[in-house]
């Protein structure tokens, strides 16, 4: 097996840990790509937020929905600044 074979192979399983991990939490993640504006969910935040997986997602913009307005707001201005200044955010 070559390196990058055995480095996909463990990528993969990684990936299926942290699916297990999200589920036993019931927590989700998602990713959003500027230069597309695309958002992903991860299966878990789809089943959270009892969304059909094979549907695209909302946009960043309409995800406050899903959010309280307190925490949608404190997520805008975290992402606001770490837009103007480049640095990331927690």
């Amino acid at each position: 097996m070559t390196v990058a074979n055995r480095a996909l192979k463990v990528l993969k399983e990684v990936n299926e840990d942290l699916k297990v991990a999200q589920r036993l939490t019931a927590i989700g993640n998602w990713k959003w790509v500027l230069v597309t504006n695309k958002v992903t969910w991860s299966e878990e935040l789809c089943r959270i937020n009892a969304w059909d997986p094979n549907i695209p997602v909302p946009p960043f913009e309409e995800m406050g929905k899903f959010y309280s307005p307190e925490s949608w707001k404190r997520l805008t201005e975290l992402v606001a600044n770490a837009l103007k200044t480049g640095k990331p955010y927690e």
